[in-house]
């Protein structure tokens, strides 16, 4: 509506309706939706962080804030992260009241079709339940290999 006041474009414009822009409005929704869960662990991580160890730190050699968070803070937050990251990964793949709610099933040349909507499309519409089973259990080991893959990325073996 701003551009449309200060003559910037015509006629509004479609994001829904155009096959370019529908993946990115779903992508931004999906986003904005999941902040709030992962700040709110985030911040949780933060606030356990004990302020003792930045006083110990600085006594052992830490001269700036970018030691502090690379020896300390980060360390001491890796279970928050690991579970924050292993849910935005669990919620990245699970994306379908999204894409379904912005873009309809099926979205106007499935260019909003996520893997979910896919399976979906294929089992309860075309009732192809094989190729969607296929589709499910590709998604299982997908979710579960980035999973065992942040496991190992965010294992402590007790650095602290």
């Amino acid at each position: 509506n701003w551009l449309l006041g200060i003559g910037a474009i015509d006629e509004p414009y479609q994001f829904l309706a155009e096959q370019a822009a529908i993946m990115p409005v779903i992508m931004f929704v999906a986003l904005w939706m999941s902040m709030g869960t992962g700040f709110l662990v985030f911040l949780a991580g933060l606030q356990t962080v004990p302020g003792d160890l930045y006083e110990a730190g600085k006594m052992d050699g830490i001269k700036n804030p970018l030691q502090e968070v690379w020896y300390i803070t980060l360390p001491m937050i890796k279970p928050q992260l690991l579970f924050g990251s292993v849910m935005a990964v669990v919620a990245g793949f699970s994306v379908f009241e999204v894409a379904t709610s912005l873009a309809g099933l099926p979205s106007p040349l499935y260019a909003g079709h996520t893997i979910v909507a896919h399976m979906y499309d294929f089992a309860f519409i075309r009732f192809e339940m094989g190729y969607a089973t296929t589709v499910a259990v590709f998604l299982f080991l997908l979710t579960f290999g980035l999973g065992r893959l942040l496991m190992r990325m965010f294992s402590s073996k007790n650095e602290y």
